[in-house]
């Protein structure tokens, strides 16, 4: 007979439909937990909105304006494309003006809150050491760039700002060009011109990522730092990435002279500089105890094994203090004074509230000689 269902069809039709809210079911779950958690939104904005904007020179720049939240990560971006509270370019009668300059983890990525990062908790330990003075750090931090963005950033913006005094907080995002194939000392041979990517399908439901985010602690456990067996894909090739357990010396070269140049940029508009070292919490123990801080590993370094991003560390601090002494810049040696003490760590190199604090103290121990001696132009 027609227009009557089979039974066969309707069991289809049943399934289909609790599988459906049975996903949604699991979502909503997966929602409210980051909710209740940690105040996540239930519904994120794609960051290539909320977050960043095509730029001409540029790979991309935070959008001024935005305010931005996902999981671990909220804060404002102000008028002048800053995260942190609105500032004016004129620069008020005896301020002493800080810029401080770098990627994630000068802008603070796992921070909630622009109060807690780094600069901003600079900028409160300096006010305690300076009462009689009015301080002000900018945080010029934008996820993902390396020296040769900075370069740019800085020569082009950042000096108009009028700073007194630039922190220079790079070496992590330079790892990452180092043993790319085809090196090139502009890091044209790595750096894509798109714009941030928005998030795929799948991505956009909050179980699927908690399930990828678990599969993935559960295979790097027993691993060295995610060096399992599964070789990380080049996305514009497809081709599998080779390894490394050290970094190329071409590559340190480049991230040497960018340093130099950015200084020389910085006094010529005259302001003093710093440069800091990398703390990390990456240790053999420290692997073995915590995989959950390593788990991306692998994608954040494609082409260094664990081995290779200790011997990046190294390598890129030792640069950054014999820059520093060659060229007279003050040293923040945040390497040789944090303990590679987890609860300070959201991963394997951004620094949690916590953190962020202690960081700013170093810096700030290294810059107050300087600061109390001389007066802001």
């Amino acid at each position: 007979m027609t227009g009557r269902r089979s039974p066969a069809a309707g069991n289809l039709i049943l399934a289909l439909v609790s599988s459906v809210v049975f996903v949604a079911l699991l979502e909503v779950g997966a929602r409210t937990w980051d909710r209740i958690r940690n105040g996540t939104p239930f519904f994120l904005p794609e960051p290539a909105k909320s977050l960043y904007r095509p730029h001409p020179y540029l790979p991309i720049a935070l959008r001024p304006g935005s305010d931005y939240r996902d999981n671990d990560t909220s804060g404002h971006i102000n008028a002048l494309g800053l995260r942190g509270p609105e500032r004016t370019i004129e620069k008020p009668p005896g301020t002493l003006r800080v810029i401080c300059v770098g990627g994630s983890t000068t802008f603070g990525a796992g921070i909630l809150g622009d109060e807690n990062t780094y600069p901003a908790r600079l900028e409160e330990h300096l006010a305690r050491a300076l009462p009689d003075r009015r301080v002000e750090v900018w945080n010029a931090g934008v996820p993902g760039y390396t020296t040769a963005e900075d370069v740019i950033y800085l020569g082009l913006r950042l000096i108009d700002f009028h700073p007194d005094l630039i922190v220079l907080y790079e070496g992590y995002n330079d790892f990452k060009p180092n043993r790319y194939p085809g090196f090139v000392s502009d890091y044209s041979h790595w750096r894509d011109r798109e714009v941030v990517p928005r998030r795929g399908l799948l991505d956009h439901l909050r179980f699927y990522v908690k399930m990828g985010s678990l599969a993935a602690r559960l295979t790097s456990r027993g691993g060295e730092g995610g060096d399992t067996a599964a070789q990380v894909i080049d996305p514009r090739s497809g081709d599998k990435l080779r390894r490394f357990d050290t970094v190329g010396e071409e590559g340190l070269a480049a991230f040497r002279r960018n340093l130099e140049t950015m200084i020389a940029i910085s006094r010529k508009a005259g302001a003093e500089v710093a440069l800091a070292t990398y703390a990390h919490p990456c240790t053999g123990e420290n692997l073995s105890a915590h995989p959950d801080l390593f788990t991306y590993l692998p994608a954040y370094l494609p082409n260094l094994t664990f081995k290779g991003a200790l011997d990046a560390f190294d390598r890129y601090n030792e640069a950054i203090r014999r820059v520093a002494e060659k060229e007279g810049a003050l040293l923040a040696d945040a390497a040789r004074v944090i303990p590679a003490d987890t609860s300070l760590f959201v991963d394997h190199v951004h620094y949690n509230a916590k953190g962020a604090d202690l960081f700013a103290g170093v810096v700030a121990a290294a810059i107050l000689p300087v600061m109390k001696s001389g007066a802001p132009r």
